[in-house]
């Protein structure tokens, strides 16, 4: 039996009359919140860079977007201020080439100095200027097709909520206008085709991607969706289809040798991949990773968690991801039968996710795979004009997750960085005073960026810091400290070290038992490993007796840290693991 409830009849004739501006303000207006979550993490980093702060192991070469270089003196440098870990691999290179991006946070910085909510502003401009263009292109595309699909995709896509990390978090406005950019790559190329004469309409879109390459990596994505056009919307032969993608990827291979003519590119880390020059490890990594950015495009898991999840439990997590892509592909399996259209937003979403499986899964990398899933997913709903009673209940499920929960979602997720920013304040607020010429030692900070992301704020506020600053593990699992002799730690870690992925951010290469590390306040001797070359035992040993008043330690406990005094010679202290997402949730 086919049914058409009422209130579908009513979303549709809503639709219709709805005009595309109040999707596009009703976007904007979901993500406002943002406007006063502050600074965090990557944006002190900035602003280090942009206002030439001498802090030692940060680049002076003007890139903001180059955390590390691969000279392992500046890495050691970042090392012994507590910026990176021991643990950091001594080629590390985090290094993006994103200059036309850096360039809007050097307005911000010149033109607004410290006003933060006027920066937020800047990146929420750039969120709209994203859904207007977009406007524009669903717009082209349902000329042939039913002009409620170009309105229902570009309300799924401004209420989506994968989008609030991207747009509140200042340091992430890259990606915002890479993609927008990109968007009008997309428009370009279809005035292009369908006005094939005119020379200027002809090349614009190639110049454009240039632009959106400069802003930022992402930007590469937009060849899965050229692709896609030439598949299934271009009207011409096979070889003119070609030969009218072929600058596009001469651009793109220019591009790739200027970003490594500049010393941009990624080394050394187990989570950001350079596809270029490891197409294997990266092919390994997309198999699972893409399954899991495409499920949380459709509503599924959010992509978030990914990181969170212990190994044993991923293989499972990717089974569901996939389970849930079926489930999709049979209610969208009509559209892809009868919309060319729909064809193009299925392969355009699929190739987008391709690249940006190069770094650990994360929802604030879905800008451009939603363009496409919003667009199937809209052809998906409108085509099913007449439905069975099941269908009736998956289209009703599905607008509920995408919009009755996405859109309030996106208001929360808008500030989503206030977390992150909360926790690394809990951990500078417990911080000791005091520390000037001293060495500072935190032995079990609940994540990384508990000591990495407090020292660049303090630095970027000129606050005081020690002369250095290390931690000896992360304590999201059970630790045993014991004392050898004076000098010596040993430490010995449940499950072994670097655990959890976020903590291979800084290093790919297994660690080998007798390795040795050297820093300025002490060397790092690994004991013993994990089966996959981590980390189980680890030797410190300092070079002054450990009661020495140059060394102050910290313990965590509870809600931050308290001082810590080692155990004596021939003794032991067990310390308990940190329980990371009730610390993140506030409990």
């Amino acid at each position: 039996m086919k049914i058409q409830p009422k209130w579908f009849s009513q979303f549709v004739d809503f639709l219709s009359r709805i005009s595309p501006n109040w999707i596009v303000a009703i976007g904007v207006l979901l993500v406002l919140p943002s406007i006063n979550t502050g600074i965090v993490a990557d944006d002190h980093y900035h602003h280090i860079v942009i206002q030439e702060m001498d802090v030692p192991g940060v680049t002076n070469d003007g890139n903001i977007f180059a955390f590390a270089t691969g000279n392992e003196e500046q890495l050691q440098q970042a090392q012994d201020i507590g910026i990176f870990p021991w643990w950091a691999q001594s080629d590390l290179k985090l290094a993006f080439y994103r200059p036309l991006s850096a360039f809007t946070h050097v307005l911000d910085e010149r033109f607004w100095p410290n006003q933060i909510w006027i920066y937020h502003l800047h990146s929420i401009f750039w969120y709209g200027a994203l859904l207007f263009a977009l406007s524009v292109f669903y717009k082209r595309l349902s000329q042939e097709e039913s002009g409620i699909i170009a309105t229902l995709a570009l309300f799924l896509y401004a209420i989506d909520d994968a989008h609030g990390s991207v747009v509140g978090w200042i340091a992430n406005r890259n990606a915002t206008i890479a993609v927008t950019l990109g968007i009008i790559v997309l428009i370009l190329h279809d005035r292009a085709q369908k006005n094939p004469t005119k020379i200027g309409q002809n090349i614009a879109p190639y110049f454009m991607l240039i632009f959106a390459l400069l802003a930022g990596e992402s930007a590469i994505a937009v060849g899965g969706y050229l692709f896609a056009y030439a598949v299934f919307l271009d009207k011409n032969t096979i070889l003119q289809r070609t030969i009218r993608l072929l600058p596009y990827l001469i651009i793109v291979v220019f591009w790739r040798i200027l970003y490594h003519y500049v010393g941009a590119g990624t080394h050394g880390s187990a989570l950001y991949i350079d596809p270029a020059s490891d197409p294997i490890t990266f092919l390994g990594a997309a198999i699972s990773r893409v399954p899991i950015l495409l499920s949380a495009s459709i509503g599924g898991l959010w992509s978030d968690f990914w990181p969170m999840y212990p190994k044993s439990i991923q293989p499972f997590i990717v089974l569901f991801s996939l389970f849930l892509l079926i489930l999709f592909g049979w209610f969208v399996w009509p559209a892809l039968k009868k919309s060319q259209n729909a064809r193009f937003f299925a392969l355009g979403s699929f190739l987008a996710s391709v690249p940006i499986a190069a770094t650990v899964p994360a929802d604030r990398l879905l800008l451009f795979v939603t363009v496409g899933t919003a667009g199937l997913l809209a052809s998906a709903i409108i085509i099913r004009t007449q439905k069975q009673r099941f269908v009736v209940f998956a289209t009703t499920t599905l607008l509920i997750v995408h919009i009755v929960f996405s859109a309030p979602l996106l208001a929360v997720r808008s500030r989503s960085m206030q977390t992150i920013s909360d926790f690394v304040a809990l951990s500078d607020e417990s911080w000791p005073s005091n520390i000037d010429g001293k060495t500072v030692i935190f032995v079990n900070p609940p994540m990384d960026p508990s000591i990495g992301y407090a020292q660049l704020a303090r630095f970027a506020q000129e606050r005081s810091t020690a002369e250095h600053t290390h931690w000896l593990t992360t304590g999201n699992t059970e630790i045993i400290v014991s004392r050898i002799d004076e000098k010596t730690l040993v430490l010995t870690q449940e499950n072994g070290m670097l655990s959890s992925p976020t903590e291979q951010l800084l290093r790919i290469n297994p660690f080998f038992v007798g390795e040795r590390i050297s820093l300025s306040g002490f060397e790092v001797e690994i004991e013993a490993i994990t089966e996959d070359g981590r980390p189980l035992q680890v030797r410190y040993t300092f070079k002054q007796p450990l009661e020495n008043q140059i060394y102050v330690f910290m313990v965590w406990e509870d809600h931050g840290f308290i001082p810590y005094d080692p155990p004596m010679i021939g003794e032991f202290d067990v310390i308990q693991g940190v329980d990371i997402v009730s610390l993140l949730l506030g409990g």
